[in-house]
């Protein structure tokens, strides 16, 4: 299905999406590591060439599943060497990416609408409100009253202990 990718600075990229019809907009940066990429998922994943088959045996599903059942777009068939050549030289950016809309300067001025990165402290809006921590591959909340701080971990331990006899 065709999309087109549009910057802030009036840049676009012609592309196709691999997960169907869908808008997402936010800031473009890169990563090129070879795994931890479900933790950066957000807005949209953005590939050279999408490969429709799982490469490891662990897998359960292909990509496009996983990014739909997130409601996150997937793109693919663009030069994301010149996209990242691009940021490189001229810096972090918003971009929106449609494929509902075709015209390239209606999408540049979507993205002109996306509220700056700059200054924001993304971090308090994505926080858990309450301490938890993971045991037999489930979140295990502590509560309200617990205040975090190093000894949280002692704490997290010591419930593990508990719950394991």
């Amino acid at each position: 299905m065709k999309a087109i990718l549009s910057l802030e600075d009036g840049r676009t990229f012609n592309c196709r999406s691999f997960t169907g019809p869908g808008e997402a907009w936010g800031e473009v940066v890169f990563n090129t590591s070879m795994t931890g990429y479900q933790e950066v998922l957000t807005s949209a994943f953005l590939v050279k060439e999408y490969q429709d088959f799982p490469s490891n045996f662990r897998s359960t599903s292909t990509l496009a599943d996983y990014l739909k059942a997130q409601g996150i777009l997937g793109i693919e068939q663009f030069d994301t060497r010149a996209l990242t050549r691009h940021i490189r030289k001229t810096g972090a950016m918003r971009a929106f990416i449609t494929t509902r809309d075709s015209d390239p300067a209606s999408c540049v001025k979507r993205a002109r609408g996306i509220s700056s990165m700059a200054g924001q402290d993304l971090v308090k809006e994505v926080t858990t409100k309450v301490p938890y921590f993971w045991t037999q591959e489930k979140p295990v909340y502590i509560g309200k009253d617990v205040p975090l701080s190093k000894n949280i971990w002692k704490y997290s331990l010591f419930i593990s202990e508990k719950m394991s006899l």
